[in-house]
């Protein structure tokens, strides 16, 4: 016969167990979503659209949404996006085109449960007197031609300019607005 005290504590550990899981497990929480759609000025496709939610607190990575022309609508002229499983807390919410349009962020509280609707409308990048240039060097000689460079807008993550290296192993980017930026000598993946 077996000690009723050890089946006590057998069951105190397994609930103790079963508990501590479920605070554990992002899977336990209940989740949210983000949708909405993103609306281009002249009413065209455009290709490298995302849409990343970024979390603002640890132990989450951000998730990104990449737009094809299978989420354009022809009749509305608008993308649609939808992003799943946000576990709760704070966010910003980031459209990124790329190269010709303002990277657009937009801050949100997420909810358990919630669907959050956000429109985006993409806004032509404004040409400023900004210049950034450099020599990428490898050791002590010059990196060469053909490197790729690119420009990152550090705020909202998005890569806004990109070019490649001349022969001596320059890059020079001009025109650019007032804000702060990081230079990459590889893609970044969108980590603000």
């Amino acid at each position: 016969m077996k000690n009723p005290r050890n089946r006590k504590l057998s069951a105190a550990l397994s609930i103790f167990v079963l508990v501590g899981i479920a605070m554990i497990d992002p899977r336990a929480q209940e989740s949210a979503t983000v949708s909405g759609k993103v609306e281009t000025p002249d009413g065209e496709t455009k290709e490298g659209l995302k849409v990343r939610a970024i979390p603002k607190f640890f132990g989450v990575r951000a998730k990104t949404r990449r737009l094809t022309g299978r989420d354009y609508n022809h009749t509305t002229h608008v993308y649609s996006y939808r992003i799943d499983h946000l576990q709760p807390g704070a966010y910003e919410f980031v459209l990124c085109d790329g190269l010709d349009y303002r990277p657009i962020v937009q801050a949100a509280n997420v909810q358990p449960g919630q669907d959050i609707k956000i429109t985006f409308s993409l806004q032509d990048q404004p040409k400023g007197d900004g210049r950034n240039a450099g020599e990428l060097r490898e050791e002590d000689r010059p990196a060469g031609e053909g490197v790729p460079v690119f420009l990152k807008h550090v705020r909202s993550g998005c890569v806004v300019a990109e070019q490649l290296t001349n022969k001596k192993g320059q890059y020079e980017f001009l025109q650019l607005p007032g804000e702060d930026y990081v230079v990459s000598t590889y893609e970044p993946d969108w980590e603000p």
